[in-house]
């Protein structure tokens, strides 16, 4: 039970980092207006990539009965936002590509 409890706790720090990690980024290109440096072939792979580990997460959350728990939900969120923030980098590099 303390092994799970400790592993639960690394994946949410864990995305908690993660999605903090897109903020300075955003921040960043919103101030500027700039994205030189940015590659849209790198936010399109990463976009795509989370958005389908995310679908696959949920669905074999829905399959293993686990997806309205709390480890099923905190790991659900935290995809759902990694995604949800690689998307947005992906549209700010492609809006302000000069």
């Amino acid at each position: 039970m303390v092994i799970k409890t400790i592993l639960t706790a690394l994946g949410m720090v864990g995305g908690v980092f993660i999605v903090y990690s897109f903020i300075p980024q955003i921040k960043l290109l919103i101030e500027t207006k700039d994205s030189a440096g940015h590659s849209i072939t790198f936010w399109t792979i990463i976009s795509f990539g989370i958005t389908f580990a995310a679908i696959a997460m949920i669905g074999m959350n829905i399959i293993n009965g686990i997806a309205f728990s709390t480890l099923g939900l905190i790991n659900e969120i935290t995809q759902i936002l990694n995604a949800s923030l690689a998307i947005t980098t992906l549209i700010l590099v492609k809006k302000y590509r000069k």
